[in-house]
């Protein structure tokens, strides 16, 4: 309750969590207000508890999300590179 949420939402964020996870994900993002990294608290609350922070792994997270990134952003200049290699055959085939 003390990022915003009322008894209620709080008590059902957390019905399905472990102790030690909300334990966790509290003291990481205790951690990034204490170190300004926070502007959302509400909602960064919400995300390490549904991604398992915990206080050591917070540089990780954002690691794993920027590889994330990086590999969707991959997929996506593959798929490219594929659709005008058959352009490049279409357009070759129906010239003639």
């Amino acid at each position: 309750m003390e990022f915003g949420f009322s008894y209620e939402n709080a008590k059902s964020m957390i019905s399905f969590t472990d102790y030690s996870d909300v334990e966790n994900a509290i003291k990481a993002v205790r951690n990034q207000i204490k170190n300004g990294n926070a502007k959302k608290p509400k909602a960064m609350i919400r995300t390490a508890l549904k991604e398992k922070w915990k206080d050591n792994s917070v540089e990780e997270n954002k690691k794993n999300k920027q590889k994330k990134i990086i590999e969707e952003s991959n997929k996506a200049e593959k798929s490219v590179s594929r659709k005008t290699g058959f352009m490049k055959i279409f357009e070759y085939l129906f010239r003639r």
